[in-house]
């Protein structure tokens, strides 16, 4: 039996610093139902706006802020935080507060585990051992991802084109959230140190080799989605160490100089822009799951989006100017990636296939790699050149894409 988990990050302001969200106004287009069918002829998919909205965008119009209607007048309940292709939450009851703020609190365990979709999804399959994509050999770099056996849940690496795949971990409880260093030679993670509900879990490194196992926190609460900086000196993440409800956190990396960077609701999910001066991540503090961004100190907090269903993590583009993440229902098979564009604000639907999540950008160009249909595939940031690079019985997901 596996057991899985869901973590919700929180980023605390800095000292002195506000956390009132600034709403920015966003432009939303998806893709029509033959998006998928030009995709895997290598064109680009046609881009229309939905007939069915997924949110009305919320515009801040001389300093007062202007919401048009949503779908639901109900807060939303974040029960996929942190985990792409989650089943609902197991011990999260609906409407339950996070630390007494009003606010929907993320649920702790949740399964990763597909609900009822096929192990392999019906897109195009990578031939040969050497699959050709426009890459050169130093530009490859490497993905590792959550692997699971028929105990639990491992991690993985195969190269950026999916040739080299092979087991970096092998322990009796499950690891998670695995993130590269900015140089490639050791790999952060998640560990859950105990099953059930009340799991705790601790974060860890391990050289790409396997090598050099070795625990970055040793605190007793809920620790996940770590990532470590550009230059390599410190680590964001997300955790239940105080306050009871995710936050997010930062340290250095030898586990010195821990600070809580968010306060406002439930945060998750951080991720670094390239130049290590801004963090992005997914918070609930403005009644439904959006996402935010910060500086790296944690001041300057503003929300970047208004669209239904967000879930956890996101990841930018090599230059800056892209995030990605993934939004939607998973029951009702409308889980997509979505770009959006700075300065513009623009979010643009670049997946149909209704089950796609986890989206991570290469460290080199702007192709991405995400999870669908408990695979992994790579494709470019406009939804061509759509790729499978893993076809194994048991579910691949959370991979993040790094150098090598």
């Amino acid at each position: 039996m596996r057991n899985h988990w869901l973590f919700v990050l929180v980023f605390v302001c800095g000292w002195g610093v506000a956390c009132q969200a600034a709403v920015h106004p966003v432009r939303l287009v998806s893709p029509t139902a033959t998006a998928t069918a030009a995709r895997l002829l290598g064109v680009m998919p046609t881009i229309l706006v939905p007939t069915r909205p997924l949110a009305t965008p919320t515009l801040q119009v001389g300093g007062v802020l202007q919401t048009g209607a949503v779908e639901s007048n109900a807060v939303e309940q974040p029960q996929d935080i942190g985990m792409e292709l989650a089943l609902a939450a197991l011990t999260q009851p609906v409407g339950q507060t996070a630390g007494g703020s009003g606010v929907p609190a993320p649920a702790d365990i949740p399964s990763p585990a597909p609900l009822n979709q096929p192990a392999t999804p019906t897109i195009p399959r990578l031939g040969g051992e050497s699959p050709t994509l426009p890459f050169s050999p130093t530009e490859l770099g490497q993905i590792v991802y959550v692997c699971s056996d028929p105990q639990d849940d491992e991690l993985c690496l195969m190269d950026g084109d999916g040739a080299n795949q092979r087991q970096l971990t092998q322990n009796d409880v499950a690891d998670y959230y695995p993130s590269l260093s900015p140089d490639g030679s050791f790999v952060v993670f998640a560990r859950q140190m105990q099953a059930g509900s009340e799991a705790q879990y601790e974060l860890y490194r391990v050289n790409v080799d396997g090598s050099g196992e070795q625990a970055l926190t040793q605190n007793g609460s809920k620790n996940a989605a770590p990532a470590v900086s550009p230059d390599g000196k410190q680590l964001v993440f997300t955790s239940k160490l105080a306050l009871d409800t995710h936050q997010v956190w930062l340290m250095n990396l030898d586990g010195s100089g821990l600070r809580q960077l968010t306060f406002d609701g439930a945060n998750w999910d951080p991720t670094w822009s390239p130049d290590g001066q801004q963090i992005a991540f997914a918070s609930n503090r403005s009644g439904t799951v959006q996402l935010f961004v910060m500086e790296a100190g944690g001041g300057s907090q503003r929300q970047l989006t208004q669209v239904a269903g967000i879930g956890g993590r996101s990841s930018w583009s090599p230059d800056g100017q892209s995030l990605v993440f993934y939004a939607g229902d998973r029951t009702e098979r409308t889980r997509q990636i979505y770009r959006l564009d700075f300065p513009s604000l623009t979010v643009v639907a670049i997946t149909s296939d209704g089950m796609s999540a986890g989206p991570c950008y290469s460290p080199f160009s702007r192709w991405i790699t995400y999870q669908t249909g408990g695979e992994v595939v790579v494709m470019r940031d406009d939804g061509t050149g759509l790729q499978v690079l893993t076809t194994n019985v048991n579910m691949d997901y959370q991979p993040r894409w790094g150098k090598k």
